[in-house]
């Protein structure tokens, strides 16, 4: 039938190849330098870069290269209409069919592009954005939502094809088949290509960022809140080598290596600290490795406040979010903790004067609560060996039937950072249930959505005080 005939030259077909070929090695490497350059550009936040491995990186190579064969291959069809409608036929339905070949082509790149970058900008605003508070917040399209990627090429490929069928019935299959062929085994081979040196550059980042080549793995914690400004903020992370003394922990302070009598110092010519008025609102941040023994967590806080500061955050990440020990420790979730001061501290001189010391008065409380945790991570109430669900539900039985509480927490200071956080949690939840108890029984909203200014919140926090003390 004449209708059915797609009349081209040697020429025509030759170029419609050629410019389909060029597009696709054209798309693909703009795809590839941009997954490249988003990956580099993401680093700059804090010198941490996402790391793909071999097998990740190879699939999304695949599908940048199979997209853009499919794209080269719709322009290839384009041009080939294009250029057959410009010839004169005895039947007007013919040009009218080849002409919406073209436009259903040109029509499916078009609305390919634009629903990529709806996706596009529906990922930065969503995770993209976390360059700003960067946490161990991700999401794994390659682990979870691999079939995606597969079908995405499929439909579009047989987009590209719908108006062929429908004019060309049958004979469309050899072509079908032929183009599957030479754009899945074309996109292998395309693929391979590797548009940036990825590795050298990973090699680079790698021995320029010393968090690399530590191991910090973060407590879990379900009772994190959001540290304060980055401003305010002076950060420390404390882990063990990769290759070197694994049983001693190391502190990095701005990508170098300081040992605990620098600490106080490093504190003091932070950028943070300008002047003396902003010490009581820095935050120390401390990355450290749960597996670290508390004294020298210990020893760790002694230096801490030499420098007068009292706010600290152990950073940790939510126990909901899955971990990769190759992450870097980045997160903006932490376990805030208030130092007391003490007279025997050897303050630095370059700062302004001491707090005052602080002398907690005991006996003033008639519900005394004694928590000890113990090497072997077993713990006590009132010399009661407990269990962690039974301290948390005598604890909270306690309080609520006499209000002139005090918790005082003593450890062994052989046990870990994470053992030692893990009970220091659990007393704080206890308060911060009675107090959502009472933010619900008496205003019908949980605590948490109290605001701070106002009298509600004061009462519940009033009601219950968080009075938590090492001994």
């Amino acid at each position: 039938k004449p209708q059915n005939k797609l009349i081209l030259s040697k020429k025509q077909f030759v170029l419609g190849l050629l410019l389909g070929i060029f597009l696709s090695i054209l798309l693909y490497g703009i795809a590839m330098y941009l997954f490249e350059f988003f990956r580099r550009t993401s680093s700059l936040q804090c010198n941490a870069m996402y790391q793909f491995t071999d097998e990740v990186r190879s699939f999304y190579a695949w599908f940048y290269a199979a997209i853009a064969a499919i794209l080269g291959q719709s322009t290839a069809i384009w041009f080939w209409a294009k250029s057959t409608t410009r010839k004169e036929f005895s039947y007007r339905s013919i040009g009218l069919r080849l002409k919406n070949i073209a436009n259903d082509q040109s029509t499916l790149s078009t609305y390919y592009f634009t629903w990529l970058c709806r996706m596009a900008t529906l990922c930065f605003v969503f995770f993209g954005t976390s360059n700003l508070f960067p946490t161990y917040d991700s999401l794994d399209l390659h682990q979870n939502f691999s079939y995606l990627f597969i079908l995405m090429p499929i439909v579009l490929w047989l987009g590209s094809w719908t108006t062929l069928s429908r004019v060309f019935k049958r004979r469309v299959l050899k072509w079908m088949t032929v183009s599957a062929l030479l754009i899945f085994g074309g996109s292998y081979l395309l693929s391979h290509w590797d548009v940036l040196d990825h590795k050298a550059w990973d090699q680079k980042q790698m021995q320029s960022n010393l968090l690399y080549q530590y191991e910090v793995l973060l407590p879990h914690s379900e009772f994190s809140q959001i540290t304060e400004k980055k401003y305010r903020l002076v950060e420390f992370s404390i882990g063990y080598s990769k290759t070197g003394n694994r049983n001693v922990p190391t502190i990095i302070f701005n990508n170098t290596i300081i040992g605990l009598q620098d600490v106080a110092q490093s504190i003091s010519k932070s950028k943070s600290i300008n002047n003396e008025r902003e010490i009581p609102y820095v935050t120390i941040k401390l990355a450290a490795d749960k597996r670290i023994p508390m004294h020298f967590i210990d020893t760790l806080k002694y230096q801490i406040k030499r420098a007068r500061i009292l706010k600290i955050a152990f950073a940790t990440r939510l126990e909901s979010i899955p971990f990769e020990e190759k992450a870097l420790p980045i997160t903006y979730y932490g376990i805030f903790q208030l130092l007391s001061p003490s007279s025997d501290i050897d303050y630095l001189d370059t700062l302004g004067p001491p707090p005052p010391p602080f002398h907690p008065c005991y006996k003033c409380f008639s519900n005394q609560n004694y928590v000890n945790l113990k090497s072997n991570g077993k713990i006590t109430l009132n010399d009661s060996l407990l269990s962690m669900t039974d301290l948390k539900v005598i604890l909270r039985s306690s309080i609520k039937e006499d209000r002139n509480y005090i918790i005082l927490y003593t450890y062994d200071n052989t046990c870990t950072l994470g053992q030692y956080l893990q009970v220091y949690t659990t007393l704080k939840e206890v308060i911060y249930e009675l107090r959502d108890e009472l933010s619900q029984a008496e205003y019908g909203k949980p605590y948490k959505k109290l605001w701070r200014g106002e009298q509600e919140y004061k009462t519940a926090t009033k009601a219950y005080p968080l009075r938590l003390v090492e001994n």
